[in-house]
């Protein structure tokens, strides 16, 4: 194969990643915003935070399992393609360590806006 015809390969592969960086993004937006606004009814003045880490396990650890389960797994499953992702972007991100800081960011920055904007649970 001729040499631009791989130029021509990788740059639409690398366009396709972006889109699909994009789509995720607004995926998050929604599922984190808008879907769970339907779900779970919060006003400014209504804001819940908890500051108790892995709370989620220790309630699934007294009972609700299915539910509880259910929450840490999908929280996870949306992160993954972050993972997966940003590194196919950018080569600053080919270090685990800095894709897991950057994840962490983006976490906290949803759980940031969650409670600024009362949608979710912080």
């Amino acid at each position: 194969m001729d040499r631009k015809v791989y130029k021509n390969l990788y740059h639409n592969r690398n366009t396709l990643i972006n889109i699909l960086f994009f789509l995720y993004i607004i995926a998050v937006i929604s599922v984190t915003f808008i879907v769970r606004e339907a779900m779970v009814l919060r006003t400014p003045e209504n804001r819940g935070v908890i500051l108790q880490p892995f709370r989620e396990f220790e309630t699934m650890m007294n009972g609700a399992h299915f539910f509880w389960f259910k929450q840490i797994f999908l929280n996870i499953l949306l992160f993954v393609p972050f993972g997966i992702l940003l590194p196919m972007i950018s080569r600053r991100f080919k270090n685990p360590i800095i894709t897991v800081v950057a994840g962490c960011l983006f976490s906290g920055t949803i759980e940031i806006m969650q409670y600024i904007t009362g949608r979710g649970l912080t």
